[in-house]
């Protein structure tokens, strides 16, 4: 598990570094000007996933119910978490932006028995370009296109588990997305944030019994969604 959210850390100490060449570049106004100030912004947002395939049902020729996305699991849903995500963004002009953020996914799994076998967790940094349009309003809107390299981890129910008996492997992915959203000047450099972006991405399952040594077989599950954002965000001045 460790090792599946130290991006998370690395993310944040992106951040903090930020933070820090923002506190010495201070004492030289020069560099703080033309490098720091309306360029820097560090955020966070609030995300909400709607995915866009959730069931899956085959049945043979007598209307027997065979199989699903992996054996008897026939459909998938969200688990939301509204911890907010940092971001930090560099503005290279009013138009221009490249953003470097973090995604999470996590998908509970249910069986055509009405049981749950687990959860799988997505999690990685995203990177996006933006594009603005900026105008005398206080209103700005944007458009996004981006890729974000996510990790897979698995979160069991015990039952099913059985103290590893029973075993699914989680395969890394990667998701590409587009969007879009506005941005609202609140002045002295703090701004809200509303978007959504439309996120393609799938991830593939391994499954496998402690007592056999070959694997059960790999598996694909859909992860397509629409991510909707609130955020909040500093641009240093």
């Amino acid at each position: 598990m460790l090792k599946k959210i130290k991006p998370a850390f690395a993310l944040m100490a992106i951040i903090a570094l930020a933070f820090a060449t923002v506190a010495e570049a201070s004492s030289s106004k020069d560099f703080y000007n033309d490098y720091i100030a309306d360029h820097i912004e560090i955020g966070f947002k609030v995300n909400h996933f709607i995915l866009q395939e959730t069931s899956k049902r085959e049945y043979d020729e007598n209307g027997k119910f065979t199989g699903g996305f992996l054996g008897s699991i026939d459909s998938i849903e969200e688990k939301q978490s509204y911890i907010p995500s940092p971001y930090i963004r560099c503005n290279f002009n009013e138009y221009a932006a490249l953003e470097l953020g973090w995604d999470r996914y996590e998908v509970k799994t249910e069986t055509y028995y009405n049981t749950t076998d687990a959860n799988f967790i997505y999690s990685g940094l995203s990177l996006q370009l933006r594009g603005s349009y900026p105008n005398e309003s206080l209103a700005t809107p944007y458009g996004t296109i981006g890729f974000s390299i996510l990790n897979g981890d698995v979160d069991y129910n015990s039952d099913w588990h059985q103290n590893g008996r029973r075993n699914f492997y989680a395969d890394d992915t990667t998701a590409f997305s587009i969007g879009g959203g506005c941005d609202f000047d609140l002045g002295s450099g703090w701004s809200a944030d509303i978007g959504a972006r439309y996120v393609k991405a799938d991830f593939d399952i391994e499954y496998k019994l402690a007592a056999e040594p070959t694997s059960r077989g790999k598996y694909n599950f859909p992860l397509d969604n629409v991510t909707i954002y609130l955020g909040a965000s500093y641009t240093f001045q």
